[in-house]
């Protein structure tokens, strides 16, 4: 089996992410820039489908797709299924990585979270100290 060639579990994983990501923004309140719902969600959720196969690109392309998106004017706050997309990623480098590509994993997600909750006026500290239990909940 080709180790880049996502299966089907993986995709299937990804997509349902997706969907779920998408509905929850059209049936939030929230406001979102428009036209950039669905591509800043499909950074945060399609790239699990390689999470076995590139477990720390996919939490690096993740949580820097999230950062991006929430600097950029989405709504960050308010959604669960973008903020859990890269919580799955850092599970996968817990299951399929050594302790040093998990530390590079734990402070690529520490970074990108933290300009999630600088550029997010809703986000506070108390959102950050969530994000840092979610983060080692996810490698533990």
């Amino acid at each position: 089996m080709n180790r880049a060639r996502p299966g089907l579990v993986e995709v299937s994983g990804a997509l349902l992410l997706f969907a779920g990501a998408l509905l929850e923004v059209l049936l939030s309140d929230a406001p979102s820039p428009a036209g950039a719902s669905a591509p800043a969600i499909a950074v945060t959720t399609v790239p699990l489908a390689w999470r076995s196969a590139f477990p720390v690109t996919t939490v690096a392309v993740t949580t820097g797709g999230l950062a991006l998106a929430v600097v950029l004017g989405f709504p960050g706050g308010d959604l669960i299924v973008p903020y859990l997309a890269p919580l799955v990623g850092l599970y996968s480098v817990g299951v399929h990585c050594s302790r040093r590509e998990l530390l590079a994993a734990a402070a690529i997600a520490l970074a990108a979270f933290t300009v999630v909750v600088a550029a997010s006026p809703s986000e506070g500290i108390s959102e950050f100290g969530f994000m840092a239990v979610g983060i080692i909940a996810a490698l533990a």
